[in-house]
């Protein structure tokens, strides 16, 4: 079944993302637009209700700046703008939104203060956890450290703020699953940074 197309949304859809119970598609205008259940406020509309179409959620949002990528993980949404901002909701169990609680957010909030000078170019969300790769080739983590999800030898270790991981090279593509991190993650490393 289609979900819409420019008569529905106005703009091309240029990426689409799905969660556990929920979707999200960015269009080429920038904007988001999300659908599914609302609980925990994964939807990123400033409630919990359920969503039966999708719901637009303007670029204004996110300072202005564009949507480029979405991420759904199960209970919280991540979004990147084109100028590499990170933005997330939904369930902060964990620390997965990356802004140094556990707190649920309703509405999208900026996680830029951890990545002042840094650009995002892009972010899986997982189950527990989510990531972010940089211009530069870094991963950067946050949330759920059970299992070792968080690649970092410390098994049972939250974290609330993005931290980055020490690599011999650069990343260039990662994605983020429902269990153990270091397995669920394609890592594709350049050996001379």
């Amino acid at each position: 079944m289609r979900v819409g197309g420019r008569d529905r949304f106005g703009s091309l859809a240029v990426m689409v993302a799905a969660g556990a119970v929920h979707s999200a598609i960015v269009t080429s205008d920038g904007a988001v637009w999300t659908w599914g259940k609302g609980s925990k406020g994964r939807l990123g509309h400033g409630d919990t209700q359920k969503r039966w179409t999708p719901m637009r959620i303007e670029k204004e949002v996110f300072a202005g700046s564009p949507a480029v990528m979405v991420a759904c993980g199960h209970s919280h949404t991540l979004v990147m703008t084109a100028v590499g901002g990170v933005w997330g909701c939904g369930e902060g169990a964990h620390g997965r939104l990356g802004n140094g609680d556990t707190q649920n957010r309703l509405v999208l909030t900026q996680v830029g203060v951890h990545f002042k000078k840094v650009q995002i170019v892009m972010i899986p969300a997982g189950s527990l956890h989510s990531l972010g790769v940089s211009l530069e080739g870094d991963l950067w983590c946050w949330g759920c450290g059970l299992d070792g999800r968080l690649g970092r030898n410390d098994n049972l270790q939250d974290q609330l703020v993005p931290t980055k991981l020490e690599f011999f090279g650069r990343v260039q593509m990662v994605s983020a699953g429902a269990g153990i991190c270091m397995l669920n993650i394609l890592l594709l490393l350049l050996h001379n940074k």
